[in-house]
């Protein structure tokens, strides 16, 4: 005897009972199993949306803190530092750097770099240049999924350090103050 728990029209479990003689079950088990298999799909999408609504709290906890935290920061170093800190607690992410767009140059500069095996403060990206590059260009976040195969060469090296990578743009109104670029490591 067989029911399937559904939610949201997706079967995501099956509910099997099984006993050795013949004709063990009646409809009326068929209909108390399908009750139970229906208030148990029931009571697994309300906990999905329990952790999901916990998470999102969590997260704007965090958003919270990093704005109590970064408002009252005049010092730009340590507020700089204290974002990409942040970022990276927020997001989960392995490794983060922080690029400052200088007008006279037409590039980013990174000012900021977390957890990477090498430091890229100092190293200045083009306009156009791999993930934050390309962001600072078009002014857009964009998330990648897998860095390697996306990868626009950076410096003349095509930069595999990382899984995913997330940038956004840093705005001042329409004006591009910087990028800021989180990642995943790939596993040793």
């Amino acid at each position: 005897l067989g029911a399937p728990v559904v939610i949201e029209g997706s079967v995501v479990a099956i509910f099997s009972v099984e006993q050795e003689r013949v004709n063990a079950f009646s409809r009326k088990d068929i209909d108390r199993l399908s009750a139970f298999a229906s208030v148990a799909g029931l009571s697994i999408q309300n906990s999905r949306l329990y952790e999901a609504g916990r998470k999102r709290i969590r997260e704007l906890e965090g958003l919270q803190a990093t704005l109590t935290d970064i408002s009252g920061e005049l010092d730009q170093d340590q507020l700089l530092q204290k974002i990409v800190s942040r970022a990276i607690n927020l997001l989960d992410a392995s490794v983060a750097e922080l690029g400052l767009y200088d007008r006279s140059s037409n590039t980013l500069q990174i000012v900021v770099s977390m957890n990477f095996d090498h430091d890229t403060v100092g190293r200045r990206i083009q306009m156009g240049e791999g993930l934050m590059g390309s962001v600072a260009l078009s002014r857009q976040a964009k998330a990648v999924q897998y860095y390697a195969d996306w990868a626009v060469s950076r410096d003349g090296v095509v930069v595999t350090d990382s899984h995913a990578g997330l940038a956004v743009p840093m705005l001042a109104g329409n004006d591009l103050v910087g990028v800021l670029g989180v990642g995943g490591l790939p596993p040793s």
